[in-house]
């Protein structure tokens, strides 16, 4: 028996065209969820009435997960209310994928515009 083979590889050939296809549809699905996010993330801006302190923070925390992942800073000071309440927010959604967070997200921020308008 010379070198090795990949078993999966011999067992489920994959033509160059479908994995392509199988990679438009992804890039694709990625693109419109990226869209939707940025959308949300203006229309949000842009609410008749400002949000209360929770609906922030929980909207805060999906953003930063969105766009960064993990929390990655220390937890600020005890004096730092401001900072320490974003740093919770964003710590609360530790380990959600981004288009998990991404979605979650726009579906707040779709509550939040039904609640307030725009």
């Amino acid at each position: 028996m010379g070198g090795t083979r990949c078993p999966l590889k011999s067992r489920w050939p994959v033509s160059g065209k479908l994995a392509s296809g199988v990679r438009q549809r992804f890039r694709a699905t990625t693109m419109s969820l990226q869209a939707d996010f940025d959308r949300a993330a203006e229309d949000v801006k842009k609410l008749k009435t400002r949000p209360d302190d929770e609906e922030l923070k929980e909207l805060y925390g999906l953003y930063k997960q969105s766009v960064i992942g993990d929390i990655n800073i220390e937890c600020p000071g005890m004096l730092d209310l401001k900072g320490k309440a974003k740093w919770e927010a964003w710590n609360l959604q530790k380990g959600l994928s981004k288009e998990d967070a991404m979605n979650a997200y726009i579906s707040k921020a779709k509550e939040l515009i039904e609640k307030y308008g725009i």
